[in-house]
Parts: structure tokens; C-alpha cells; sequence
């Protein structure tokens, strides 16, 4: 049976294909003609074919992470096995997140928690992964959504908005991966912001009440992610 690793393998990630093959997983007769065919018919397809719909263009933002990183000036770390691998688990997450169904769930018994605060953690110096070219897709797609909501009138208020926050979200990550890329050294800001950038995603992915309490409950933080490769 397929599997999501021979998604990645079409489209471009020799390490998925490796995977494949220490697993017996490319043992099935005229496997390797029909993953050169697939491969053949996805890397001719055009910039405007990939940018048809969501779906399609979240795989375009994702096939930067499957390809071989020849940038020598870039850190040892990226250069490594482990990162390809990283990378990988990456690309099979978020495609997972974009097929998911989710399971059944039911509400959780809990314990209150108590009164007392920890204490105000310190800042760190983070790093972005250097993808500027992701972060660049993922940013044209959410614009185009943006404006597509709008321009068909169906943009409840507060969505609007908070597409465009999140716009502007990676485009500070494209800049401050291209700074890091070409050695140039980031200003405090850019180290505030990086340090805030998770809790600014928290707040971006909350969405006016009169939406959330009709499709989500408290147990979605907790929510199972499944997707249905083959049937």
C-alpha cells in the first residue's frame, strides 16, 4: 500500500526513496516505472498549475524542504543526515495536517490549576530555518486567500486580518532567514521577535467566538491527527 514517504518520493526527496527501499517498500512489480512516471508528470507541471488551489499550493511551499541543500555557506547542522531526515518528518507532518481526519474524541477529566505563577522565563537567541523561498510561498498564498475572501465577500470580520498579521508574520521570517543565510547579524528585534513567535501563532490561529464555538470545543488542543493515504 502507499504510504506518505512515496508522496515524498515523487516529489523529489531521495531520502524518502531510500527509506523506501531499506523497508521493501519498492519491491512491488513496476513500482520503479510508475514513481519515474509520477515524478516525471509533477516536475513538469508549471508555477500556475501548482497555484490552482490551497491544496496545491501548500505542497508548492513544502518541495523547498525535499530538495538537496548544496549551500555550503549555510551552518554543518543543515548540511547533515539528521537534517535531511528533520526535514522530512517535517514535510510528512504538515501533508499529513492537510489530508487529516480526525478522530473521535471525547472530553478529558482535569485537575484546576493551581494559583501560582513561574517565574518569567528569560530570552533565548532562536534561529529560523533558512527557507526564505517558503516562507515567500506560504506568504503569496495566504495574500491571494486574503484577497479571494474579500473580493467574493466572504471575509467574516476579524479573519481578514488576522490572514494579513500572519502575512507579515513570514515575511519578517523570510527577511530574518535571508539575514542569517548571507552572515548578516540580526538586531535585537529580530531576536524579540523570534522569541514571541510562538505565542503569536497561538493568537493568530484564534478566531472570533461565534465561528469557534460552532466547530471546535477545549479538547482540539489534544486532537489526534490521522490521514487516509489509500483506501
Amino acid at each position: 500500500f502507499p504510504r506518505g514517504l512515496d508522496i515524498c518520493a515523487v516529489l523529489g526527496s531521495k531520502r524518502a526513496l531510500e527509506i523506501l527501499e531499506v523497508e521493501g517498500d519498492t519491491e512491488y512489480t513496476e513500482y520503479y516505472n510508475q514513481l519515474d512516471n509520477l515524478k516525471e508528470e509533477f516536475s513538469l507541471k508549471t508555477v500556475e498549475e501548482w497555484k490552482q488551489n490551497l491544496y496545491w499550493r501548500w505542497l508548492y511551499a513544502l518541495l523547498p524542504l525535499l530538495e538537496e541543500n548544496k549551500n555550503v555557506d549555510l551552518p554543518c547542522f543543515i548540511q547533515s543526515p539528521a537534517w535531511v531526515d528533520k526535514e522530512l518528518q517535517t514535510v510528512l507532518g504538515s501533508w499529513t495536517e492537510l489530508r487529516h481526519d480526525t478522530i473521535l474524541y471525547a472530553k478529558q477529566s482535569y485537575t484546576m490549576a493551581g494559583k501560582g505563577m513561574p517565574p518569567e522565563p528569560k530570552l533565548t537567541y532562536g534561529y529560523v530555518e533558512p527557507y526564505p523561498e517558503v516562507y515567500a510561498r506560504l506568504e503569496e498564498m495566504m495574500r491571494d486567500l486574503r484577497n479571494n475572501l474579500i473580493a467574493l465577500d466572504l471575509a467574516i470580520e476579524g479573519i481578514a486580518e488576522k490572514i494579513e498579521e500572519f502575512e507579515e508574520l513570514l515575511d519578517k521570517l523570510k527577511i530574518i532567514s535571508e539575514k542569517e543565510i548571507n552572515n548578516i547579524t540580526l538586531s535585537n528585534e529580530e531576536y524579540e521577535f523570534i522569541w514571541n513567535v510562538g505565542s503569536k501563532l497561538v493568537f493568530l490561529k484564534e478566531f472570533p467566538s461565534q465561528i469557534l464555538e460552532k466547530i471546535t470545543s477545549d479538547t482540539d488542543e489534544k486532537m489526534e491527527i490521522v490521514a487516509d493515504v489509500h483506501t
